[in-house]
């Protein structure tokens, strides 16, 4: 619904304005369909982070609540893809998470 979509839409500017804040390069979802990328998380890093030990390589923004069902969703229909492309990412929720799908 439009609520939803608005609220979705805020959680990623206020990703891309934290990337900015603290200097960390990107490109935006936006960027990405310029350059004719058919699959594209919220931001893709061109030199990955390093975070609790593992290569992030890109981020996705969710402005709901990680639960098993809805992620495992995410995964088959977004994240994959996402991996294939692009290796290893995150995935922030920004209304909190289920702790069982931490490593996932």
């Amino acid at each position: 619904d439009a609520a939803r979509r608005l609220t979705g839409l805020q959680q990623e500017l206020v990703l891309s304005q934290e990337l900015r804040a603290r200097g960390i390069p990107f490109l935006s979802e936006e960027q990405l369909r310029e350059r004719g990328e058919a699959k594209t998380p919220d931001a893709l890093l061109p030199v990955p982070l390093l975070v609790r030990g593992r290569q992030v390589h890109w981020v996705d923004s969710k402005a709901t609540f990680g639960d098993p069902a809805s992620h495992a969703e995410y995964a088959a229909t977004q994240f994959a893809s996402y991996v294939n492309r692009y290796a290893s990412g995150l995935v922030l929720y920004w209304f909190g998470f289920d702790e069982a799908i931490d490593d996932s």
